[in-house]
């Protein structure tokens, strides 16, 4: 929910714990990710304390940066500005069917030098977001790399789903609430507020990019 204290040690990045147990959705996401072949590139993340200013330790992620010199992490929202003077928003809303709101992001994305299968690519992190109840992808979540040295873009790994798994246990899913209860109140981002209407949209207009087994074995 963009309010987990971040800190960049060398090329590194910590994510601290803020309303409950981020960090560990962050790891067990990326860990479920790997066990069901996601198809795109997937960032690795390991659990760690970090002690602060204060001194106090707090439970946190860490992983490496995916950006370097020239290549910088940029959001759908940024992109619809520069690349097409538009915002994304006022764009999809105009839109009532879920369908043509996924259909006209992947065909605009996939103009970009560097692009195509965009679809495939948010088919993909919306089943994933599904599948660990991740409320957090709105459009400053979905992004892409910019390469200013060709002006081209590309795939960011899938990253960042530390709001999976019922995570906030200060705000929105205290552990008094029943988990079927909590599994209801959560909502979906970008396209609607359903997962699986989101999903269901998605998938029959690109084709379905992950198929979870049946039994997956987390270490």
């Amino acid at each position: 929910k963009g309010n987990q204290p971040k800190y960049q040690v060398s090329d590194l990045w910590y994510k601290l714990d803020d309303l409950g147990y981020e960090a560990l959705a962050e790891v067990f996401s990326y860990r479920i990710a790997k066990e069901i072949n996601f198809p795109f590139e997937i960032l690795k993340y390991e659990l760690a304390k970090v002690q602060t200013d204060d001194f106090s330790v707090t439970t946190s992620c860490v992983s490496k940066t995916f950006t370097s010199d020239g290549i910088t992490e940029t959001s759908f929202i940024r992109i619809f500005k520069n690349e097409f003077n538009e915002d994304i928003y006022d764009s999809i809303d105009k839109m009532t069917n879920i369908k043509d709101r996924i259909k006209y992001v992947s065909e605009k994305l996939n103009m970009l030098n560097g692009i195509d299968n965009a679809g495939e690519y948010i088919t993909g992190i919306l089943q994933f977001d599904a599948l660990i109840l991740n409320e957090d992808r709105h459009f400053h979540n979905f992004t892409l790399l910019y390469n200013e040295n060709n002006n081209s873009y590309s795939y960011t790994p899938l990253f960042d789903n530390g709001a999976g798994f019922l995570s906030d246990m200060k705000w929105d899913y205290p552990l008094y609430i029943p988990i079927d209860i909590a599994q209801r109140k959560v909502k979906s981002k970008p396209f609607t507020n359903s997962f699986s209407k989101q999903v269901q949209a998605a998938t029959e207009l690109y084709g379905s990019q992950i198929l979870p087994p049946e039994k997956i074995d987390i270490y």
